[in-house]
């Protein structure tokens, strides 16, 4: 229960700074690997879009241990974890291509849209823990 809780927060610190970057026009301040000619942020965008990007990381790699850990649990969270983590590949791969083609529009809110169902998915986890 504490493994979902805290990803439910993380998570939604990812939006909070995703909405941030997005509004501020920071998206396209880093390139989909690196920073333009460096690895580490060199300013201010770089570092929000950054740190959107690290948060979304150890959200992402968080689930990934959640699935292997999930093996020990009942069949309904394994299943909702392993879809979870599906979830995660894809929006990382959109996440890529939303950079890759400048942020147009259709693949920005795909982007919004899988993270939503990601969302969903762990609060449905979360609910279903909490009831059974």
């Amino acid at each position: 229960m504490f493994h979902l809780t805290f990803l439910l927060f993380l998570l939604a610190l990812t939006f909070a700074l995703g909405a941030y970057v997005k509004h501020e026009h920071y998206g396209l301040a880093c390139s989909w690997l690196d920073c333009r000619d460096t690895l580490f942020p060199t300013n201010r965008a770089q570092l929000w879009q950054t740190l959107h990007r690290l948060i979304a990381t150890v959200v992402g790699g968080y689930v990934i241990v959640l699935v292997f850990l999930s093996r020990k649990w009942e069949t309904p969270i394994k299943m909702r974890l392993f879809f979870a983590g599906v979830v995660v590949a894809t929006q990382l791969a959109i996440g890529v291509w939303t950079i890759v083609t400048s942020i147009t529009i259709p693949w920005a809110v795909l982007h919004l849209a899988v993270a939503t169902l990601l969302v969903a998915l762990l609060f449905d986890t979360w609910l279903y823990i909490k009831t059974s």
